[in-house]
Order: C-alpha cells, then structure tokens, then sequence
C-alpha cells in the first residue's frame, strides 16, 4: 500500500494505492489533516522512547554484571566484572556521576589496579555485557543497598596488586555487592581453576581491604 499527500485549495487529497485496487482518493479538510499529523508525530514520539528505554527493567543498584572476554563461538574464556551503579531499585548516589559501573581494572598480572567508575558501554567492548544473578538468594549474599554503597565509598580509588585467582575483577565485586569476596567465573573456559570459596568471610570492611591490600588472603 502507497499513499500520497496533495493540497488543493483549502482541502487535502490522500491517494491510496495497492497492488490488487486502483486509486482511491480521500478528501479531508485542512484542520482534519493538521490532526492527522499531530496523532503521528506523539506516536513517533512515543515509538521513540520505548526504544530508548528498552523493553525490560533497569537493573537494581549493585547488581553484578559480567563481561565476557576472548569468546570463541558462544563461550568466553573469561569474564571482567562489575557492579551496576546506574538509575534502578535501590539507587544510591556514591559519586558515580554520569557513570552506570564499578569496578576493579585489571590491566595485567603483578599489575596495579583501581577500583573506579566507569560506563558499561566503554568496558563491554565488542560482547554485550551480561547481568548476573547467580550470587543472589545464596545463604550469606544478601542484597543490602546502604552496604553496597558504604563498600563503594571504602573502595573507590583504591589501588591494589592484580591475583588471577584470589584478587581479580569478580573477587572485588562481589564483595562490594554481596560483602563476600568470590570468583567462579561461572560459565567460562576458566572456571575449573576456582574452587568457588570466598575468599573472605568476615563482615568487617577495613579487615578486608587490609588483608586484599597485602596479599595475605590464603
């Protein structure tokens, strides 16, 4: 179906034509079609903001969002990790700014990394980022929103020595979303070389990046 718009006068022509009929000419007056085109812009309009927005609810403060790495077909051979600190359930304003993730670079092994915001757009690279909930309702990882933000706030800025095991990127947050350090990088090519403990089970905040800090997790 095709359709055509022509002035005449004071009046509007619409010419309407499909493959299987003639033309079908409709008359309409000026402030008919002045309607007709407001109703299409507010529906472009609303169009628009649904497609910005997406289909599905914004994640919740401090929800952890993995970021797959090195994928070769479905499978990553590691994922960075992050916390969500975006608009959603529980926000909090820890200083994020503009910025939407936390979390703790890794440029390298035996390198220094910070914890730091970020945008989830920047990190995710080529493969989407992926939000997980694998941590949530586990006995002892409870969802805490002023503990997120307090862990956030002890956090931010630090720099510390890089471990593949028991100090990476999935180590730092968890134990700013959860209060429990772990790294299972569930899902990966690396994931039978973590044995899934936390690696602190104390609640203490200052006790924990005391010993994150100085290497003498076990």
């Amino acid at each position: 179906m095709s359709k055509a718009f022509r002035k005449e006068g004071a009046k509007w022509l619409i010419s309407f034509q499909s493959s299987s009929s003639k033309h079908i000419t409709v008359f309409s007056t000026e402030a008919k079609m002045k309607n007709l085109i407001l109703v299409a812009l507010i529906l472009q309009l609303v169009i628009t903001n649904i497609e910005s927005n997406g289909d599905g609810p914004k994640p919740r403060f401090g929800q952890i969002f993995a970021f797959p790495r090195l994928c070769t077909g479905d499978q990553a051979t590691y994922n960075h990790v992050g916390v969500y600190v975006g608009k959603g359930e529980g926000w909090k304003d820890v200083g994020q700014g503009d910025n939407d993730l936390f979390h703790f670079t890794k440029p390298g092994i035996g390198q220094a990394c910070t914890y730091k915001f970020d945008t989830i757009k920047k990190v995710e690279g080529k493969n989407k980022a992926v939000p997980d909930t694998s941590y949530d309702g586990r006995e002892g990882f409870t969802v805490d929103y002023d503990a997120i933000a307090k862990r956030i706030k002890e956090c931010n800025g630090k720099t510390l020595t890089y471990g593949p095991i028991k100090q990476n990127c999935e180590v730092g947050a968890t134990y700013v979303a959860y209060g429990k350090g772990v790294s299972e990088q569930k899902g990966t090519v690396v994931e039978p070389l973590f044995d899934k403990s936390p690696v602190d089970e104390e609640a203490d905040v200052h006790c924990y990046l005391g010993r994150f800090c100085h290497f003498s997790n076990p």
